[in-house]
């Protein structure tokens, strides 16, 4: 009697680590054992049957006639992930039309709920002998400094060496084996903690994992000590309930943490900013912070628990599965997106919807908030208006403003620092013919090409083609050519010409921070973020004008953001531009009054939130090719007629791949299926849509 005849066949659905999106990637298999929701399997896929891993997310309520269901290859894991985060992963793709399986990739590190036994050594506090094997000698050093070796650590490092140096190490006296679990108890004390370097564990979880003995071993020779939180201990939280934008400073995000109990996520733009901020926090008396430098699975494990903590972690972090979490902070990140493997990614203003479904309160603070966010806010707060910005005009035949040079002087005088920002690349930003108008433009991509003084070539930043200057125009002969424009090469020649070697450049090809014993600083848009919060005197933008002079309905939204984050950055901001008087109006407006403005402009030309507009971005090695791919698929758009299609934009040449890329820009009312197939086929490098 076959297995057939005395067990059935059970159906289940199940996402698959594809490249494909929306619900094609969740596929139906059959299997003779129990599954649950939540369980990674091993399953067949393609002609092949490529064994690829899987999330069982439910159970298959019809199995369509006459097509081959295969079978679930193996069972790899019962139970990685609840149901309960299942059905919410679901939700978000979905909504989103991404493949659920990215998120679960993202969302766990399955090693977190690896609960198998695993075997420590411990550092007892006893110097190890010096050997003449160099292998226990490396080991034995590794131990001592962070006071335990995991085996499997041990295993992979040293093969088939590993149970001798491991069994030495023992003998020797300088360790002791101890058996602890990776899982964590979520009914963990959050009073006291034991802190190792930079390892935290609550205390009574290091107890039952290493052993008492061993605690008060580390204890002793002072490898670890003690660390005493102490949560806000608040019956009713008395959070507010919904989404609130602040337009604040750093400062108000640690007033706001303050006033907050139970779980807190403070969610920045990078790790390195989660590192200031915490330190910040705490030495303003906020004793319950989870360090950001933990590794994801430690910082998981205290999100698990049912710990009172503030958690400040970067973007990668907000599908997190938070338990319990109360409240979500965002501090200026809305220009920083979560990416997903197979090209999409998601804005914070699409995040946050979704994110208002599962967490009570959601705060958004910048010094200039993205004005969607603030438009579907519940409340909108103006407690940050710099009052340090001046406007000047520009000097018509200086680079520099004489006024605002002189100081310049004068604060590097007695000891001040400036920050200069330059906006353009390059030494002239473009070389024109006085005759007729014509500009040097690429024969590649037909961009503008800058001049660069260093290697005396234009150079195109789209494409990296290069040539010589030209010398007589080619549209009427005429050899009255002059270059224009103010790059950084430029405005350094003429810092370095006052300052000497008190000048530090960052630059895409400068790229070290300078240190603070250099006064005078000069960076472009590429790292104006890195000097935000320094303890600038005056920062200075020579040219304004061309942060703003691009094609893009974002863009006074952007340049905005831009000047009230470097208005943060020093004591007075001086900016010099050819409309000067448009740029006081502008500074002076409200807030709010800019956001309906703005959005008013935005209804009356047909872009988000009124019309989404979808982003499809290709790539490839050869330019031309890569042009005759874009231009095929955009006539086939054209003709799909499923909404109005934007011609072909060319994005540049990317250092990091070398690929040419091409943008093709939809604006659509419904995202219809067709347009979901296409991108199924035509698989953009990137591609995202634009919904508010």
């Amino acid at each position: 009697m076959s297995s057939e005849d005395t067990l059935a066949y059970k159906y289940y659905k199940v996402a698959i680590d594809t490249p494909l999106i929306g619900e094609r990637s969740v596929f139906t298999y059959r299997s003779l054992f129990l599954l649950h929701p939540g369980d990674l399997v091993v399953v067949p896929v393609g002609k092949g049957d490529a064994p690829r891993y899987g999330i069982v997310v439910g159970i298959a309520d019809e199995v369509p006639a006459g097509v081959e269901i295969k079978d679930v290859s193996q069972i790899a894991y019962r139970g990685l992930f609840p149901c309960w985060y299942v059905h919410f992963v679901l939700d978000v793709s979905t909504k989103l039309l991404i493949p659920p399986f990215n998120i679960f990739l993202i969302s766990y590190d399955k090693t977190l709920m690896d609960i198998s036994r695993i075997r420590l050594l411990m550092y007892t506090g006893k110097t190890c002998p010096i050997s003449k094997s160099p292998a226990l000698n490396i080991l034995a050093s590794d131990l001592q400094e962070h006071g335990y070796l995991l085996w499997r650590d041990v295993r992979k490092r040293f093969g088939s060496k590993a149970g001798r140096l491991w069994k030495r190490l023992k003998d020797v006296g300088c360790a002791t084996e101890t058996i602890g679990s990776r899982a964590y108890t979520p009914k963990a004390s959050a009073d006291v903690w034991l802190v190792c370097q930079d390892k935290e564990y609550p205390l009574k979880i290091a107890l039952a994992s290493f052993g008492r003995k061993t605690v008060l071993q580390m204890l002793e020779v002072g490898h670890c000590k003690v660390v005493y939180y102490t949560p806000d201990s608040a019956e009713d939280s008395g959070n507010e309930r919904g989404l609130f934008t602040i337009k604040g400073t750093i400062d108000d995000v640690i007033e706001l943490v303050k006033k907050m109990s139970g779980k807190v996520a403070v969610v920045v733009r990078n790790r390195s900013v989660a590192t200031g901020l915490a330190k910040k926090m705490v030495k303003q008396g906020i004793n319950r912070v989870i360090s950001p430098t933990l590794k994801k699975k430690e910082l998981l494990s205290y999100i698990v628990s049912d710990i009172a903590g503030v958690f400040v972690v970067s973007p990668g972090y907000v599908f997190k599965p938070w338990h319990g979490l109360s409240t979500v902070i965002f501090y200026d990140i809305d220009d920083v997106s979560i990416p997903f493997r197979d090209g999409a990614y998601m804005s914070l203003p699409e995040v946050v919807p979704i994110l208002r479904s599962y967490v009570d309160s959601i705060y958004y603070v910048s010094p200039f908030p993205n004005l969607s966010i603030a438009d579907m806010s519940d409340d909108v707060k103006e407690q940050y208006i710099p009052g340090n910005i001046t406007v000047i005009s520009k000097p018509r035949d200086e680079v520099l403003h004489a006024d605002t040079l002189q100081k310049m002087k004068d604060i590097v005088g007695r000891g001040g620092r400036v920050l200069v920002y330059a906006s353009r690349l390059g030494y002239k930003t473009a070389v024109l013919c006085r005759h007729c108008g014509y500009v040097q433009k690429c024969p590649v991509c037909g961009f503008t090409m800058v001049y660069h003084l260093k290697e005396d070539k234009m150079i195109c930043h789209r494409c990296g083609h290069t040539e010589h200057p030209m010398a007589t125009c080619p549209k009427c002969g005429s050899s009255d050519i002059v270059m224009v424009g103010t790059g950084i090469e430029l405005i350094e020649t003429e810092l370095r010409r006052v300052f000497g070697d008190a000048l530090c450049v960052q630059s895409s090809s400068r790229r070290k921070k300078c240190s603070p014993d250099k006064p005078v600083v000069l960076a472009t848009f590429r790292f104006y973020r890195y000097f935000v919060g320094d303890p600038f005197d005056m920062v200075y933008v020579p040219d304004m004008d061309f942060m703003w002079a691009i094609p893009e309905y974002t863009v006074w939204e952007t340049t905005m953001r831009r000047i009230h984050r470097l208005a943060m950055a020093g004591k007075e901001i001086v900016i010099a531009t050819n409309i000067s008087d448009v740029w006081k109006e502008r500074l002076d407006e409200r807030y709010m009054s800019f956001v309906r403005r703005e959005l008013g402009e935005r209804k009356l030309l047909s872009f988000p939130p009124f019309v989404p507009i979808l982003t499809l971005e290709y790539g490839g090695e050869d330019y031309k090719d890569t042009r005759a791919k874009v231009e095929h698929f955009y006539e086939i758009l054209v003709n799909s007629k499923c909404g109005e299609v934007w011609n072909p934009e060319f994005v540049g040449r990317f250092s990091t791949d070398g690929l040419y890329r091409w943008m093709i820009r939809l604006s659509l009312d419904t995202i219809p299926s067709q347009i979901i197939e296409f991108v199924e086929k035509t698989h953009p490098i990137r591609y995202y849509l634009s919904t508010l």
